[in-house]
């Protein structure tokens, strides 16, 4: 995020502790600390007033602010002035230096509708630097995963935030399924929580294709269905008849429950009938699905970039993985 000190606060901030504040946190490497004349007299008063680690701290965030700006500006932008009240109906909120302060101490938030297994989505199928700039932000503090507590709860959650106005609004960003039983066809519950995200402003990623296990790589699938003696019984016929699906049925199949999980499904007449032809046998092998156990995948192994392109999915977690780093950046 790209923070920008007004002119007018110096050579006298009204509340020089702020002021500091949020430089310590653009040396922390939390935002991107910008002067709007850094050789104005006014502020090279105020700076060259201050002890030399002080004077040194403030240099190596203001160096680096302008270098990150140079290399990949900042998606999100607010400005610090000389204010008795914070305006954030602005194109680029401008803020007292209290309210700026306070506002850049938290976290941006990315409110998934599990967060241990949306998580471990997101990490997986980012490739390497996105993997390692997610983790780097989270452990930071810039970053935070919260549990929405399913998709109608997440929903709740989110007009709630959005209520508050871009205050809030602005540090948010949500992933949730479609839960579509065929291509394009979103369920009720996703179109709702769409239209919450979209009436309030909520940068968000509705999945394409049904769930984040609808992204598993056949490969990975086969491993875990195959690996443990226990399962593998029960798993194997499972998955040698989800092989037998077409992509489009793959990608909108009920992994966990199966046919069986959708029957009480409302909408399921609405719905373009993708498995009308299906072989008897593979129907019944795929009646309860792999069980709720299949969201661990994620948990314990990354996805690389050439079994995603070849599964035909790169282009969508890529570009969502990536506006999620911009927007807390």
């Amino acid at each position: 995020m790209r923070v920008e000190l007004a002119s007018d606060l110096f050579p006298n901030p009204s509340s020089e502790l702020h002021i500091h504040a949020i430089c310590c946190l653009a040396f922390d490497g939390r935002h991107r600390l910008i002067i709007e004349d850094d050789q104005s007299p006014s502020f090279q008063k105020w700076l060259n007033s201050m002890s030399q680690p002080i004077q040194s701290q403030w240099s190596i965030a203001l160096k680096n602010g302008y270098l990150f700006e140079a290399r990949e500006p900042a998606r999100r932008k607010l400005r610090v002035s000389d204010r008795p009240l914070s305006d954030w109906g602005k194109p680029i909120p401008d803020l007292t230096p209290s309210d700026a302060a306070d506002y850049l101490t938290k976290p941006f938030r990315a409110v998934l509708e599990d967060w241990k297994s949306d998580r471990a989505f997101l990490i997986a199928v980012a490739q390497p630097e996105f993997r390692e700039a997610l983790q780097a932000l989270e452990r930071l503090g810039s970053l935070t995963f919260e549990n929405g507590g399913g998709i109608s709860n997440q929903a709740v959650k989110l007009k709630t935030d959005g209520a508050l106005g871009s205050r809030e609004t602005s540090r948010l960003w949500a992933m949730f399924d479609s839960d579509a039983l065929s291509p394009g066809m979103p369920s009720n519950q996703a179109k709702f929580l769409e239209g919450v995200c979209q009436t309030h402003g909520i940068v968000h990623h509705r999945l394409t294709r049904r769930c984040i296990e609808s992204y598993l790589p056949l490969d990975e699938l086969r491993g875990w269905a195959y690996s443990k003696a226990k399962e593998a019984p029960a798993r194997r016929p499972v998955f040698e008849a989800f092989l037998k699906l077409r992509d489009d049925q793959r990608h909108h199949f009920n992994l966990k429950a199966g046919f069986r999980g959708d029957e009480k499904r409302d909408d399921r007449t609405n719905a373009v009938p993708l498995y009308h032809d299906l072989d008897p046998g593979v129907r019944a092998a795929l009646d309860t699905g792999f069980g709720g156990s299949i969201a661990e995948i994620f948990q314990s192994s990354f996805v690389d970039e050439t079994v995603l392109r070849r599964d035909g999915s790169w282009a969508e977690l890529n570009t969502m993985v990536r506006t999620l780093i911009e927007l807390v950046r």
